[in-house]
């Protein structure tokens, strides 16, 4: 039976794989309407469309739970063997304000690279935008999109689909954010590139201060 760092670093693992794969499945079908061109009965293209909604956010969500599965981690691996058990944090009770704040104490000096890096990327425009993507959709309302295409030249047609612009606030007492209009390729490639790039930054950071503190 796995251990609970064993099953984090297989849902890792596994997660980015799903990222991948989703990414692969938006290409392959936009593909199969670009070739299609006007062949495309309406019903047939209208189930395409609602079938890459489904997987742009598909592809965000397991964005956005990377970086939790990298919390679990942190506690598992580095923080936890370094606290007396009262102070450890309970599987349920992790998140970034909590791990920051362990980190943030005296004896986790020596992971303050850990805590610098967790802090850029939680203040990132790109997770910003991942996270308040994924809350809206969770919990108020679906952020439409909408299918183009764009004629570059005689012979060369670009085909997109367009992200609109919503709002977001995490509370009554907190400013709503606007975010503009993304082209899909925002979250599919440019936000995924980002996040999985910190992320395994994190884990290498992690692996390094185990190792260290075998020797």
């Amino acid at each position: 039976m796995k251990n609970k760092t064993e099953i984090y670093t297989s849902t890792y693992e596994h997660k980015l794989a799903y990222i991948e794969l989703y990414k692969n499945i938006i290409d392959s079908k936009l593909d199969k309407i670009k070739g299609a061109g006007s062949i495309l009965f309406l019903d047939k293209m209208t189930k395409i469309l609602l079938e890459l909604d489904a997987d742009i956010y598909t592809v965000a969500f397991n964005l956005h739970t990377l970086s939790n599965v990298i919390l679990q981690m942190i506690n598992l691996r580095i923080l936890n063997p370094n606290l007396h058990p009262k102070e450890r944090l309970d599987e349920s009770k992790i998140s970034y304000k909590t791990i920051k704040k362990q980190l943030e104490k005296t004896r986790m000096i020596y992971y303050e690279d850990i805590r610098n890096e967790l802090v850029n990327y939680y203040d990132s425009d790109k997770y910003i935008y991942i996270n308040a993507f994924v809350n809206t959709i969770k919990h108020r309302n679906i952020i439409k999109t909408n299918y183009y295409e764009k004629h570059c030249s005689a012979t060369k047609i670009n085909h997109t689909i367009i992200i609109e612009a919503f709002e977001y606030s995490r509370n009554m007492n907190i400013e709503t954010m606007k975010f503009d209009e993304k082209d899909y390729t925002y979250i599919v490639n440019d936000c995924s590139k980002y996040i999985i790039q910190k992320m395994q930054d994190v884990v290498k950071m992690i692996e390094i201060h185990c190792c260290n503190e075998l020797n």
